[in-house]
């Protein structure tokens, strides 16, 4: 990641190229944070460059959209790459953020000049709302693995759709009752691009869907801390998100 900033006019101007992922967002963190506690209060963050943000740097441009708010200040995001323009649209961004197709449109707006917010027209991502594919076996079988839906993550647990869509019934769902012992492997990217989560859980309860699939409900039995540390933060991000929305200035 590569970041730097410019003061234009009274507005500090920070540029963000690389990727803002959990290893590199102390280091921004830190950089924009020292800006405002230094006086600034009026802030353009440029994405142009941004090739990756997860969900924990979403949860932070929140935070510090508040925080400016709070204090009297302004903060607004400028170009927008193509993977932000997805992220914009999946989460709704733009309904609280005020967003500008460049630096010299932002600063117009933050001069009273007035100027144009761009809205998203990028498809909506489901993995960032938590949906993507499992993998699962029975804890203490020795049979097949199977593949199913993540269609949320929970503080407790997953929600999943069992057999997804035309897929394959690699175990029979009707091995999937109330306490049923699972032991589940997914990746979630906008949590964390490389990490595998590795959980262990029980069926709470299931619900048939019109399609034929049934949902079942997991809650965690064996998570790492650190798994649920990473789970909760994101699940924390979207509440955070979903609270703000209304609020856009």
């Amino acid at each position: 990641m590569k970041i730097e900033d410019r003061n234009e006019a009274g507005v500090v101007v920070v540029t963000v190229e690389g990727e803002l992922e959990t290893e590199t967002l102390d280091e921004a963190r830190a950089f924009i944070d020292g800006r405002i506690d230094a006086g600034a209060s009026q802030l353009c963050i440029n994405l142009g460059g941004l090739k990756f943000i997860n969900s924990s740097a979403i949860g932070y441009f929140v935070a510090l959209h508040k925080r400016l708010n709070n204090e009297g200040g302004t903060l607004v995001l400028s170009q927008p790459s193509d993977f932000l323009n997805t992220t914009i649209s999946t989460l709704g961004l733009d309904q609280l953020f005020s967003i500008f197709a460049n630096d010299e449109d932002a600063l117009k707006h933050l001069a009273g000049e007035g100027a144009e917010t761009v809205t998203s027209d990028a498809a909506v991502d489901p993995t960032m709302l938590g949906s993507t594919e499992m993998q699962f076996t029975l804890v203490g079988g020795d049979g097949p693995q199977a593949t199913a839906r993540i269609l949320h993550l929970w503080k407790d647990g997953i929600s999943f759709k069992y057999p997804d869509g035309g897929a394959p019934k690699d175990i029979d769902p009707e091995q999937l009752g109330f306490g049923t012992k699972l032991a589940v492997t997914f990746q979630q990217p906008f949590i964390d691009k490389t990490h595998v989560f590795r959980i262990e859980g029980e069926i709470a309860y299931s619900l048939d869907q019109d399609d034929g699939s049934i949902k079942h409900h997991l809650r965690y039995t064996q998570i790492a801390d650190d798994d649920l540390k990473k789970i909760e933060d994101f699940v924390a991000t979207k509440d955070q998100v979903l609270a703000y929305l209304p609020r856009k200035e």
